[in-house]
């Protein structure tokens, strides 16, 4: 009686020790799955917004990006007195992925940029 009772408890705590390996085993496992950078397809993007970049005062931007170092940009947007628009590249400097909060880029932009408006002459008023 007293083995058998020995050998309950030995079989009892080898399974709790065995159980708590399993444990960590898959929980290191776990980690090392979110440790791994993944990195995010962006094909397209779309939005409003205020600023040069929009085009205008206010206006839409689309961004298509093919390549994850590069994206074409257009947008069209209202000045106070007339359309306004812009269109150019952005060279992002380092991919989109999961560890990446920041994503910096640089930009070259050709449209319009300013608006001129004179008091008492509309003639000379122009984006």
């Amino acid at each position: 009686m007293k083995k058998t009772i020995l050998l309950a408890m030995a079989l009892a705590i080898s399974a709790s020790l065995l159980a708590q390996i399993q444990t960590s085993i898959s929980q290191s496992q776990k980690y090392q799955e979110q440790d791994k950078v993944k990195e995010y397809k962006r094909s397209a993007d779309f939005g409003f917004g205020v600023g040069t970049d929009y085009g205008g005062i206010v206006g839409i931007k689309a961004t298509f990006t093919p390549l994850k170092y590069l994206g074409f940009f257009g947008a069209a947007g209202y000045y106070k007195i007339d359309f306004g628009w812009s269109l150019g590249l952005n060279f992002y400097f380092i991919p989109k992925t999961n560890k990446n909060n920041i994503r910096p880029y640089a930009k070259v932009m050709y449209g319009t940029n300013r608006a001129i408006i004179i008091d008492g002459a509309d003639e000379y008023d122009k984006v």
